[in-house]
């Protein structure tokens, strides 16, 4: 018998999307592979950017994992675009 969910489900069910929209004032996470895409920069030339100071830093969201919120990324990029304006 299949299962079935209720209205007082706390969650829907896997193979479904959510019933809800995401709210537009989310800020997604994003892991390394989503921010070598977003950045243009390799791992290593970041971590370096990182460690003078010059790229934000990730969160940790889990023990061994960790991710850039996508607003500090944004604001990175358009600091790297203004820098540039200027010169």
């Amino acid at each position: 018998m299949p299962k079935t969910y209720s209205a007082h489900s706390l969650s829907d069910p896997p193979d479904r999307a959510p019933s809800q929209p995401i709210p537009q004032t989310l800020d997604p996470l994003l892991r390394e592979p989503a921010r070598r895409a977003v950045t243009g920069l390799s791992r290593s030339a970041w971590y370096v950017l990182m460690n003078e100071g010059e790229a934000p830093k990730p969160v940790p969201i889990g023990q061994r994992a960790v991710a850039w919120r996508s607003s500090d990324l944004q604001k990175w990029i358009e600091a790297r675009k203004q820098q540039g304006a200027a010169q």
